[in-house]
């Protein structure tokens, strides 16, 4: 019987004791703090498919949420909220985007691997993965997932514990996400 589900399992475990619990709190407060502003969520490759359940789950919640890259985006303003997953925390558009919005008075808080990152250097709030990107390795993480699956799984299991927290902060149950959820399906 292949122990490849288990391998990766084990291997997202022993990841996750590496995330620091404070930044994850730090990071639901500072969401449930600007529940009255947009939050825009940008993420490119494999990272998107997070980016998009946390989206999702935000307007679940009742935010005010847009998805970067998909047509139905207003500009984004003072006190908005970018939400940036980014790996390496140097891929271009991702750097264009935190850019821009530090240039309108945004806010912008990012899921990273790289405190260095380009975005990170702009970000008023983080939450730092461990793991490798496909571009950097890193000598005390290793991964027997290919390229930046790690990366990618850590990061959607990160938004859903940041989801219960908000939950529990805001007063909300599942009943309420229900109700909040896509009926033309």
């Amino acid at each position: 019987m292949d122990k490849t589900l288990d391998l990766i399992l084990h291997e997202l475990q022993n990841m996750a004791a590496f995330v620091d619990e404070k930044q994850v709190d730090a990071m639901a407060d500072f969401l449930c703090d600007h529940r009255d502003h947009r939050i825009f969520v940008a993420a490119a490759g494999r990272s998107g498919y997070a980016g998009d359940g946390f989206a999702i789950r935000l307007l679940h919640m009742g935010f005010q949420v847009y998805r970067v890259g998909n047509v139905a985006v207003p500009p984004i303003r003072k006190g908005d909220v970018l939400f940036v997953i980014s790996g390496s925390g140097r891929t271009s558009s991702m750097v264009m985007y935190a850019r821009k919005a530090k240039a309108v008075g945004a806010y912008v808080v990012t899921i990273t691997l790289e405190k260095e990152g380009d975005v990170a250097a702009m970000a008023d709030q983080m939450i730092l993965l461990p793991g490798t990107t496909r571009l950097q390795k890193k000598e005390h993480y290793t991964s027997i997932q290919p390229v930046g699956s790690c990366f990618e799984q850590l990061s959607f299991l990160t938004c859903d514990a940041m989801v219960m927290r908000m939950m529990k902060r805001l007063g909300l149950n599942n009943q309420g996400l229900l109700d909040a959820h896509g009926n033309l399906e």
